[in-house]
């Protein structure tokens, strides 16, 4: 009985997260936008991403909800609220 593991699933690298969030059409992202873009990365390193971002201070975070969290970037004004689908704030 072989104790290797498969090949190691590449998490994608804050740049690529922030690279998202970026090109996002809406002012902000749940960690449900950035999983739908990232299949293959579970979603607690999605979460550890976003948080190191805002730990670098590349992105802010609020709190929406009883449990709901949003991402945005914090300069980042040229993006409409309204383009936004209203399920995407649900998330």
């Amino acid at each position: 009985m072989s104790t290797k593991r498969g090949p190691k699933m590449s998490d994608p690298a804050h740049e690529d997260v922030l690279q998202f969030v970026r090109r996002n059409t809406c002012p902000f992202v749940t960690s449900g936008d950035v999983a739908e873009e990232f299949p293959e990365v579970s979603d607690r390193t999605i979460r550890k991403r976003l948080n190191d971002l805002v730990e670098r201070g590349d992105l802010k975070r609020k709190k929406v909800g009883a449990a709901a969290k949003v991402w945005y970037i914090p300069d980042q004004r040229s993006a409409s609220a309204s383009s936004c689908s209203p399920s995407s704030v649900n998330q």
